[in-house]
């Protein structure tokens, strides 16, 4: 149990962007309303000449009066190219006359050419922090900053770019030893290897945090000359030659034993990265000599050693001991991690500061996913072990775990195996009941449409993977999600129809059915027309419904399918046609007598059937006797609906010129007859029976003067929807035309009395609602209207599936 007005405020503050972020993005959306377009691009004044042109001939300036202060500048670059838009065009924002930058972080530069790079001579840095520079342009990183920067640089982040040219490489480690006040290194995910740690090991005397984790280094020994400076050491997943195996294990060992000041040691790797061979041992034992020299590195506050399985508790307790100031110990992928000192508080060893990573735990899972975001074997485990933990059913509305999966689901878009995980984790953490409680909060709300849009792309990216589809239709398939979400309904029909026609499950079936038949009820009526047209989604709905009318079945999936065909034929005269192309008629007219005692399906049948009387040409192919008089039976029918929707069919019919009754056998006037008696035999029903996507099918029958008794069942329907929804419908039936044609009827002459009566009544309800109340609002109201008849009750149906 939990209280969601709690955990509403609890989780408020995290899920929403920062006013910093709001008022970056508006400088960005008016951003040319205060700069103008140069073409000297030439002014950047690149460090060399270049043969190439820049991909732009033009460039952006702000105004001689705009000045951003330093913290603004800073945030607004970074900004920028987080949304892949700092290129040569936009960075000539950035120089020294309008902006101040001191600590640069272009988190994506691959979109910068070379001229782009004479902004970094502008500015006298103290920290940079650049990723993805192309290869071509690596060099000019370093070549272009200026005196000051070089003298002054203390933080240098070039991780993840690519040093791949080797003949500018000897130009890039000159420049590198040329910054002697650097403290900071971070060369992460290069081709740095052990020769250039070795220059620079030399020739950076201040260095005390350098980062080397998934690089070319495989000899560590240079580091010999950092044992009283180095503070902090990344070097995970380093795959280290072990030549003179014993010899060379004991060397490294006291390499790292011997960095007295060493506060923060990552030497963690992921197994599945490492071959099956001598290496994998080797690093074992390796990291045992961490473990085991209890009395080494005594300043630690980090160590992480996530990837070894076989790391001995007793060994690791007396470590811990060792070592009071721990604060972090990275066990990712180790057993150890599920060990009674990091979960019960009763053990004489438990460190309730103490955070670790691993798979014990939701809270190592979820420390886990937030240190390990670049590791991809790592966020699989936790992915899967979380599936686990949310299987229990017993997380609650935990919306910063969503955020979190959501979070690799987009990073990692590409691998599969990730994409199947997280979308299993998404179906467990948004079944709960939980979401019916926020309906009305914004941040869940755009949490939630999120969660739909990724797997709506997991779905597109993987269309023949059957579980990543299953999961996804699970995660879909909420009636809150469904009805309240904001999102792109016509992709999701779409996506969902595709994997519908892919997998012959039943499951899978039932679940595409649910969605589409919600799903389809709110999307335009070009857009059910381009999907009901399909002839490929049309045959395979047809080919449900046969299925279970061979069986005589009556479940969720057969009412789904039918509600489905329903709604993609409203007002849709081309998916009327395709279904009667793929023989839909035929197997109506079979059900219409098969099922004459199933409210429920009759109900959809004849909502069909509605929609293909609605069309003027296509109306002869409900002229069949036994088509007829199976309509005629249901339009005496005790149940109201039934009644309704069969005398809907006889209203359209007969709305046609007398002449064109063409139904052998069956009076015409007699139908008549009994379409009049079937309407004045009706009270009002007490719920609503069916929406309305628009009106305009009405206006042939409101003027059909000729059978009064099509116009009397259309004014009984706008009547039956006005009671029931009067502030959804008021404006659709203004903007129209139906409320002038309703006042035609109240004055002509023309008009049957039992029209007018009826009408009257409308129109009098219409202007005392109009008084009452305020209707400015009401368009954002009536563009969510349902088609649907099952609005009220396709929410149970939904949860019985699940």
């Amino acid at each position: 149990m939990f209280q969601p007005h709690k955990c509403k405020l609890k989780m408020e503050n995290k899920h929403l962007p920062s006013l910093s972020d709001l008022c970056l993005k508006s400088i960005y959306e008016k951003v040319k309303s205060y700069a103008e377009q140069m073409k000297d691009a030439e002014s950047l004044e690149p460090p060399f000449k270049f043969k190439n042109p820049p991909f732009h001939s033009s460039r952006l300036e702000f105004k001689s009066y705009v000045f951003l202060p330093e913290y603004v500048s800073e945030k607004l670059i970074t900004f920028l190219s987080t949304c892949g838009v700092l290129n040569d065009y936009t960075v000539s924002l950035f120089n020294q006359e309008n902006t101040r930058i001191r600590h640069l972080k272009i988190p994506d530069a691959s979109y910068l050419n070379y001229w782009s790079f004479g902004i970094l001579k502008m500015h006298n840095l103290k920290e940079l922090e650049i990723h993805k520079v192309h290869a071509s342009f690596f060099y000019l990183v370093i070549e272009s900053l200026n005196e000051w920067t070089l003298n002054n640089l203390e933080i240098l982040n070039i991780s993840s770019c690519s040093l791949v040219e080797t003949y500018k490489m000897c130009s890039v480690l000159l420049n590198l030893t040329k910054l002697k006040n650097l403290k900071e290194l971070d060369v992460s995910n290069t081709e740095f290897n052990f020769h250039n740690l070795d220059v620079i090991v030399e020739d950076l005397p201040n260095l005390e945090s350098l980062n080397i984790s998934h690089t070319r280094v495989d000899n560590i020994t240079p580091l010999k000359k950092y044992t009283k400076r180095l503070k902090r050491l990344m070097m995970a997943n380093l795959r280290l030659s072990y030549g003179n195996f014993a010899s060379n294990v004991e060397t490294y060992n006291d390499v790292l034993l011997n960095l007295t000041e060493l506060r923060y040691l990552d030497i963690s790797f992921e197994r599945n990265n490492v071959p099956f061979d001598l290496l994998a041992t080797s690093e074992q034992k390796y990291i045992f000599r961490i473990i085991e020299s209890s009395d080494k590195l005594p300043n630690l506050i980090s160590l992480d050693i996530s990837g070894q399985e076989e790391i001995n508790e007793a060994l690791l307790v007396v470590f811990l001991r060792k070592h009071p100031n721990l604060k972090f110990l990275g066990l990712m992928s180790s057993d150890v991690c599920k060990s009674d000192i990091f979960s019960n508080p009763l053990n004489a060893d438990y460190r309730p500061g103490l955070e670790v990573t691993g798979t014990g735990s939701l809270q190592q899972i979820i420390l886990s996913m937030k240190l390990y975001e670049q590791r991809h074997i790592y966020i699989q485990k936790c992915l899967y072990n979380l599936y686990t933990f949310s299987e229990r059913g017993n997380l609650g509305p935990r919306l910063d775990i969503i955020e979190l999966v959501i979070k690799h689901m987009r990073s990692y878009r590409n691998e599969l195996s990730i994409q199947i995980a997280s979308t299993a984790c998404l179906y467990n953490l948004t079944k709960c009941g939980w979401l019916e409680n926020y309906k009305t909060d914004n941040i869940s709300q755009i949490l939630m449409s999120e969660v739909v849009e990724l797997t709506l792309n997991a779905m597109e990216l993987f269309p023949s993977c059957f579980q990543l589809q299953k999961n996804a239709l699970l995660t879909l398939c909420n009636d809150s999600i469904l009805q309240e979400t904001k999102m792109d309904r016509f992709r999701c029909a779409k996506l969902v129809l595709n994997t519908f026609c892919q997998f012959n499950s039943e499951d899978t079936e039932r679940l595409c059915v649910a969605i589409s038949s919600v799903v389809a009820s709110k999307i335009s009526s070009k857009e059910t027309t381009e999907i009901g047209s399909n002839r490929l989604y049309m045959n395979k709905l047809l080919t449900i419904v046969k299925q279970k009318l061979r069986n005589l079945t009556v479940d969720s999936t057969l009412g789904f399918a039918l509600s489905t065909l329903w709604n993609l034929s409203d007002e849709s005269p081309c998916t009327c046609s395709v279904f009667l192309i793929e023989g839909g008629m035929e197997l109506f007219t079979k059900m219409l007598r098969e099922y004459s005692n199933s409210e429920s399906v009759l109900t959809k049948i004849l909502g069909l059937l509605n929609n293909i009387a609605e069309v003027h040409t296509l109306r002869y192919s409900l002229m069949k006797k036994e088509i007829i008089n199976s309509i005629r039976l249901l339009l005496h029918s005790h149940s109201i609906e039934i009644s309704y929707f069969s005398a809907g069919v006889f209203a359209h019919l007969l709305s046609n010129d007398v002449n064109d009754w063409s139904v052998h056998g069956v009076s015409r006037h007699l139908v008549v007859q009994e379409l009049e008696t079937a309407i004045l035999s009706w009270k009002q029903a007490d719920k609503e029976m069916v929406a309305y996507r628009s009106f305009n099918p009405f206006l042939p029958l409101l003027r059909c003067y000729a059978t009064y008794q099509a116009q009397l069942w259309a004014v009984w329907a706008i009547q039956h929807v006005l009671t029931a929804h009067a502030v959804r419908y008021y404006e659709m039936l203004t903007a129209e035309g139906i409320c002038d044609v309703l006042e035609e009827l109240a004055c002509s002459p023309y008009t049957n009395i039992l029209v007018r009566q009826r009408t009257v009544v409308i129109l009098d309800q219409l202007k005392k609602d109009k008084k009452e109340k305020s209707f400015t609002w009401l368009r954002f109201i009536s563009a969510q209207t349902p088609v649907s008849s099952e609005v009220d009750t396709r929410s149970k149906e939904l949860k019985t599936i699940l």
